[in-house]
């Protein structure tokens, strides 16, 4: 029986940490360039990030915002870039996030991505088919991590 009990105790610890962990991508983290931030959320077990920050938002005018005038789709090329959903359904699976997409608004182009944490740092790598064919960004946690 105190084996039974034993094993029931770890197998919910294990489970209360690997939830915990697959919640560190949630907050908010600034890019590699040091020109934007992005706010990480989960809906439904499903992470999606934002762009809630960026050093130069307006067009020459200073009044303007940026819109995504890269975009592929012409009926999007007005909306602004602030406030763009750039991560979609990223899935945690054993310490990566995976399966998502990651759009750059510099380009109009959409891509595989897959992420991981290591310390105060996201290792974001975007990639065509298989993820030899890509590359990585690192962005850095606003708010360190404990």
């Amino acid at each position: 029986m105190t084996k039974t009990i034993h094993a029931l105790f770890a197998l919910l610890l294990a489970t209360s940490v690997s939830a915990q962990e697959s919640h560190d991508i949630e907050g908010v983290w600034l890019s590699e360039d040091k020109g934007g931030k992005f706010e990480i959320y989960s809906d439904n077990d499903l992470f999606y990030g934002r762009l809630i920050w960026m050093e130069d938002a307006y067009e020459a005018d200073g009044k303007t915002l940026k819109t995504d005038k890269h975009n592929p789709d012409e009926s999007l090329r007005s909306r602004p870039l602030k406030g763009l959903l750039v991560l979609k359904r990223l899935k945690y699976h054993k310490g990566e996030w995976k399966g998502g997409q990651i759009y750059d608004p510099q380009t109009g182009k959409t891509y595989s991505c897959k992420a991981k944490i290591r310390g105060d740092k996201l290792i974001l790598r975007g990639f065509w088919g298989v993820s030899l064919l890509g590359r990585s960004t690192v962005w850095t946690s606003v708010k360190p991590r404990e």
